[in-house]
């Protein structure tokens, strides 16, 4: 099942995305936060593990998804995510950014409640019994990790689940 939570694109990824089955959910431009669109989404999911990807990341490997998705053979994880890199136009800045942030070792429980749901994946249960947090105009898949992390939940990272996370 794909979903796409649009607010207002006008480049014709509605259509495309149509044309290949996709559910497309709409929400005004104006309603737009990132825990909004994220509940919407998930709200509309029927698998007890819900992926995010945003509109401008692609994945570096063939298997990211299957890597994205095993820590949560173990039941304590809340929450995973994935590897970021730039490409060739990113900034040097944002490139030091992702190298810091997003090391090439993986740690499927994190003693801080860092994540980026960019590239991320959560246990609907869990998202059930305390959505993100709408108000938050950014940082509210920290909100959630935190939280998640307050109920003994696991906060995993996966360097082997890598996209490529284009600004232009």
């Amino acid at each position: 099942q794909i979903i796409l939570v649009d607010s207002g694109s006008t480049d014709g990824t509605v259509a495309i995305a149509q044309s290949f089955g996709v559910k497309v959910v709409h929400i005004r431009p104006e309603q737009f936060t990132f825990g909004k669109s994220l509940n919407i989404g998930i709200a509309q999911a029927e698998a007890d593990i819900v992926v995010f990807a945003s509109a401008h990341v692609y994945p570096v490997y063939p298997d990211w998804l299957q890597k994205l998705l095993e820590p949560f053979q173990d039941e304590k994880v809340a929450l995973v995510y994935g590897k970021q890199s730039g490409c060739a136009t990113s900034k040097f800045s944002e490139i030091q950014v992702f190298r810091q942030w997003y090391p090439d070792v993986s740690d499927f429980d994190q003693a801080m409640p860092f994540c980026n749901n960019a590239n991320a994946a959560i246990r609907k249960k869990l998202w059930e019994m305390h959505p993100y947090d709408e108000k938050l105009t950014g940082l509210e898949d920290l909100a959630w990790a935190a939280w998640a992390k307050e109920q003994h939940y696991k906060i995993a990272y996966s360097a082997e689940a890598e996209i490529i996370h284009v600004h232009q």
